[in-house]
C-alpha cells in the first residue's frame, strides 16, 4: 500500500514522496523496512530515493525517470 501511494504521488508530480502519522509501535518496522524517516513528533516520510526502491520493487513496469 505504501508503494501504491508512492507511485501515486509520483504521478501527480511529488517525486513519489508520503507523509504519514504511523502507529507508535510501527515506526521501527517503516524506519528499516521502507526507509521512512520521522519528520515531526507524530510524522513519518517516505521521500524520493526511498520511494523509488520501493517503485523498483513493487512496480517494476513503470520506468523510473531520467
Amino acid at each position: 500500500m505504501t508503494a501504491f501511494g508512492c507511485k501515486m504521488s509520483k504521478e501527480y508530480g511529488f517525486d513519489g514522496v508520503v507523509v504519514y502519522e504511523p502507529k507508535t509501535a510501527l515506526i521501527p518496522h517503516y524506519q528499516k523496512t521502507l526507509g521512512a524517516v520521522m519528520i515531526s513528533d507524530r510524522r513519518m516520510a517516505i521521500f524520493e530515493e526511498d520511494a523509488q526502491v520501493l517503485l523498483d520493487k513493487y512496480f517494476p513496469e513503470t520506468e523510473a525517470e531520467s
